[in-house]
Order: C-alpha cells, then sequence, then structure tokens
C-alpha cells in the first residue's frame, strides 16, 4: 500500500461530542459505543473504497458490532445510518 493512501489520527472526539478515550471502563459506555460507531459510519461515508479500523481484541470487537446492531434512537441502529 503507497504511504500516500495512508492517514494515521487520533480522533478524541465523536460527532455526538462524547470524548473517544478507548479505555477499558469505557468501552461498556453505551455513549462511547454509539459514538465511535457514528464517527465509523462517518469516515465509511466520505472515503472512498473503505478504511481499515483495528481493535485491541476480538472481545472489544465482538461488543462494539453488538452495541452497533442493537437499536438506538429512533429505533434505529449505528449500522442502519
Amino acid at each position: 500500500m503507497p504511504y500516500s493512501q495512508v492517514f494515521l489520527s487520533v480522533l478524541p472526539r465523536g460527532p455526538g461530542k462524547v470524548e473517544l478515550k478507548g479505555t477499558y471502563r469505557n468501552r461498556s459506555s453505551s455513549q462511547y459505543q454509539r459514538d465511535l460507531g457514528a464517527a465509523l459510519v462517518n469516515f465509511c461515508r466520505i472515503i472512498p473504497h473503505g478504511v481499515l479500523v483495528f481493535f485491541p481484541s476480538y472481545a472489544a470487537l465482538d461488543s462494539m458490532i453488538t452495541a452497533w446492531r442493537a437499536p438506538g434512537p429512533r429505533n434505529r441502529s449505528v449500522l442502519d445510518q
């Protein structure tokens, strides 16, 4: 992959202004989970050909996917946005 196609950044807050601090304690917060998911959905909308996201463990990935599939406000999941 060419270096020109790589971008690395730290995102301090999500679109809902929730602090995106990926500590073990924060990972179980529904606000953190939804805002992280919303941020990723927003990036996927504007970045051509997709994104690559890393999680610290399969357990963390599974908990995020479960949270993103759950209905939220207006009975829509993060993945349905």
